[in-house]
């Protein structure tokens, strides 16, 4: 007859460390369930599939049209999680994988031209085709800035502002693109909270500052005390732009100058740029504290104001507002008279 020894072989740290696996992992599904972590996995790898059937489709002439604006939609999705910053181990991995598929099919598409695509498919409208191809050449952080606001289209670079166009600051717009990029300082944030504050007391609104778009990416701006103009060319800019009316313009000019040739607006920001161009180097546009305060005192119009006097040969010492005001009337472009201001105390 044999016999059998039976020995226990008991592990005490084995089993300690079996019991932390699980209790990390009951820990973990009951943060998932709190946290809806699970819905966002299942919604990372749902975007994953369809990167991959977009993969075939864009290789097919008949379903490229399509796939580019499933890809656009894609991206606006990947923005949106970009924004959540997850701290959560498996949703990172998730996501990484995701974006490198989604890098992948990117690049495959912008490599396929996007100018030839826009021009030879007629069956969507051309507005909607630009606002695709705008999303799938724009930079990350364009996409990241756009999906937070839920707005249509990425915010434009120096380079695609139209000339005559006014830009104005928005602290708080620039505040959050640092923050979604992760690229501010406390230091910087009180800086731009402080002058939002100072702005608001002193005319009523937020906005910090104002410049003039000269076409091609270049800007008149008062920057450090003087007039300036910047070539700022594919930087993005993080405000509001008012984009210009040119029929109002072109009217409001000839009406001033009846006697002039008739030109078109392109020859009309010539000539305000050209007015730009010489005033700078002349070196008599002045920006100081003095000027900032001006805009907090609401000094009317007299009836006899004549605005195309204001911008006296380049030599204003107004706020940056009331300057590009000042040049906009030297050309009968009256923006002040809305505000009934003088236009050294135009508002931003």
């Amino acid at each position: 007859m044999n016999s059998v020894i039976c020995t226990s072989n008991f592990k005490p740290f084995a089993l300690i460390l079996s019991l932390h696996t699980h209790f990390k992992t009951c820990i973990e599904h009951i943060h998932e369930f709190f946290t809806h972590q699970r819905s966002t996995i299942q919604k990372i790898e749902t975007l994953n599939k369809r990167i991959l059937a977009i993969d075939a489709q864009l290789h097919s002439t008949a379903t490229f049209t399509a796939a580019l604006f499933e890809l656009k939609d894609i991206l606006i999705q990947e923005a949106h999680l970009h924004n959540h910053h997850f701290f959560n181990q498996k949703i990172r991995k998730a996501y990484e994988r995701f974006c490198n598929n989604l890098n992948r099919a990117h690049e495959y598409a912008l490599s396929h031209c996007i100018e030839p695509w826009l021009n030879r498919d007629h069956n969507r409208q051309d507005k909607e085709k630009l606002v695709i191809a705008r999303w799938l050449q724009a930079s990350p952080a364009q996409r990241h800035f756009a999906a937070h606001y839920h707005i249509p289209e990425v915010p434009l670079k120096f380079s695609e502002i139209p000339a005559g166009s006014v830009l104005i600051t928005y602290p708080f717009a620039f505040i959050r693109h640092m923050q979604l990029e992760k690229k501010i300082s406390i230091f910087q944030t009180i800086y731009l909270l402080i002058k939002a504050l100072y702005a608001r007391i002193c005319t009523g609104k937020q906005f910090t500052h104002v410049s003039l778009s000269m076409g091609h990416g270049t800007i008149f701006d008062l920057d450090k005390g003087r007039g300036q103009i910047k070539n700022l060319g594919d930087k993005v800019f993080y405000g509001i732009v008012l984009a210009p009316n040119k029929q109002k313009m072109l009217i409001a000019y000839h009406r001033c100058f009846p006697h002039t040739e008739r030109i078109g607006f392109t020859e009309l920001t010539a000539k305000i740029n050209a007015e730009i161009t010489k005033a700078t180097e002349q070196k008599k546009l002045r920006h100081d504290i003095i000027s900032i305060i001006q805009t907090s005192i609401r000094e009317k119009r007299p009836r006899d104001y004549r605005c195309t006097e204001a911008w006296k040969s380049g030599a204003c010492h107004f706020s940056c507002s009331a300057t590009t005001s000042a040049l906009f009337s030297f050309f009968g472009i009256d923006i002040g008279k809305q505000f009934n201001k003088i236009d050294k105390n135009i508002i931003e």
